[in-house]
């Protein structure tokens, strides 16, 4: 686990604390963690996460990456988010099918 340091704390602190019921924390953490990365540990958290800053992304910078992985992490919450809403829904039609029958 990569160590934040005090201010970067607290500001994650005040931001848990004020987000709304449901939102998704981890995900927040997660932000802040990234922001925290020096270039080799953005590379290893790449890797781990199947994550990328895109093709050739050798070459582009630190700041530039941690803005490309952040979106790709945030594309893939979203859709995770959209399907399980889809699944939620669907279940609930097929309930609803069941009761008039």
């Amino acid at each position: 686990m990569i160590e934040l340091s005090a201010k970067k704390y607290l500001k994650l602190k005040a931001s848990i604390e004020k987000a709304p019921i449901g939102y998704n924390l981890d995900q927040e953490r997660e932000m802040a963690l990234i922001d925290s990365m020096n270039f080799e540990q953005l590379l290893r958290f790449e890797d781990r996460h199947s994550v990328s800053a895109g093709p050739g992304s050798a070459a582009v910078p630190a700041a530039s990456r941690k803005t490309a992985v952040r979106r790709a992490l945030l594309a893939r919450a979203t859709k995770r988010r959209y399907k399980a809403s889809a699944a939620r829904m669907a279940k609930f039609v097929a309930q609803k099918r069941r009761a008039r029958a």
